[in-house]
């Protein structure tokens, strides 16, 4: 990218970015990302109306082929957002892969209009660097029924608001001054690492988790504003808001993020000194997350919400199966289902809890008990 056509901001954001690709600008053609390049800020803004003492942020997407995403803060106290385009294409590309199967989401338009490629996508790959080769921006798989394709754009967009939305945390939580003032300049990253081990990293899946927590809560503040004022839902969703269904959406799209990570392999042993809780342990948490909302604000929803979950479950496991041409593999649910397991997400809410007080004089916001 040629700094001279740059504005101020985005100098700065290339440079803070520049050893790991530096700042895209994304062209039109590019539909996903150049629309997130447009709407990050905003969403952004958003979340900072609740609380204008949240910290300013400099958004912006990063030239690097991987699934990752990255918030830093500078030694100057400057807070950074980027999302990889990596991360983009890999998101964009299976939800159209997703939505263009007529297999999947079979209650949504004409599904009998899809011709699933024939260019089978190996999961077990994802998100290694092998998986650039089945993307192609310019040219996206897209679905052939007009209300499925503007399904697959609902999912997508809902997805990277997540993934904005859990960045921001790490920035309005303290998480990254905190951080700071362990070791000077700190960046925190969505991959998960399984080969990136360090005894103390329970304390960092804390962190997460609550970046996680706080995303999810965001995302269904966002569906209770848009049912109280659905003059502002965008005319291509429409159909897609309709109370418990728009809750399974939702679901669905987090789940199939979580899911691009769910074949990592992981070991009980190793449990505490992962940088992120494993991939289907993050799903459970954060199906534990949408449950403690619903018990407060919509507790006469509890067995709705329940049966929508399940059916989620169903129809990620599913979908991923039909996009792959692999069978259902259950094996990491039902690890994260394990004693174990379950022991592993008590420690990390006591290390919340530890890590809790320290953040207290950085964090903008109110923390989680």
């Amino acid at each position: 990218m040629d700094p001279i056509n740059l504005t101020d901001e985005q100098k700065e954001f290339n440079k803070v970015f520049e050893s790991i690709g530096g700042i895209l600008i994304p062209p039109d053609d590019n539909l996903t990302a150049y629309v997130l390049n447009d709407q990050g800020p905003k969403i952004i803004d958003w979340v900072r109306r609740h609380n204008l003492e949240y910290p300013e942020c400099n958004f912006g997407i990063i030239n690097n082929n991987t699934v990752d995403a990255k918030a830093r803060i500078t030694k100057d106290g400057k807070y950074f957002i980027g999302i990889n385009s990596g991360a983009i294409n890999c998101i964009t590309d299976l939800f159209n892969r997703l939505l263009a199967h007529p297999d999947v989401l079979v209650k949504y338009g004409n599904p009998a209009l899809e011709n699933p490629t024939t260019e089978i996508l190996d999961i077990d790959l994802i998100p290694a660097d092998i998986y650039i080769q089945y993307v192609s921006p310019a040219e996206p798989k897209l679905p052939n029924c007009p209300l499925r394709r503007d399904l697959a754009q609902f999912l997508i967009q809902t997805t990277l608001k997540m993934l904005l939305m859990h960045e921001y945390t790490h920035v309005k939580n303290g998480h990254l001054a905190w951080l700071q003032s362990k070791r000077e300049e700190e960046s925190m990253m969505e991959a998960f690492e399984s080969n990136n081990l360090s005894s103390g990293n329970i304390t960092m899946q804390a962190l997460e988790m609550d970046a996680d927590s706080i995303a999810i809560n965001l995302l269904l503040m966002e569906v209770e504003v848009f049912f109280k004022y659905p003059e502002y839902i965008p005319l291509a969703y429409i159909p897609f808001f309709d109370n418990m269904e728009t809750i399974g959406l939702m679901l669905f799209s987090v789940e199939c993020f979580f899911r691009i990570f769910g074949s990592i392999e992981w070991s009980f042993t190793d449990l505490a000194n992962y940088k992120h809780p494993p991939a289907p342990i993050r799903r459970s948490m954060m199906k534990a997350t949408v449950y403690a909302y619903f018990e407060q604000y919509f507790p006469h929803s509890i067995e709705s919400l329940l049966n929508q979950s399940n059916n989620v479950l169903y129809e990620v496991e599913m979908g991923f199966s039909k996009i792959s041409g692999q069978n259902v593999n259950a094996s990491s649910l039902k690890l994260s289902a394990d004693t174990e397991s379950i022991d592993h997400v008590h420690n990390i809410m006591e290390a919340w809890k530890k890590v809790r007080e320290e953040l207290l004089p950085y964090t903008k916001a109110p923390l989680a008990l």
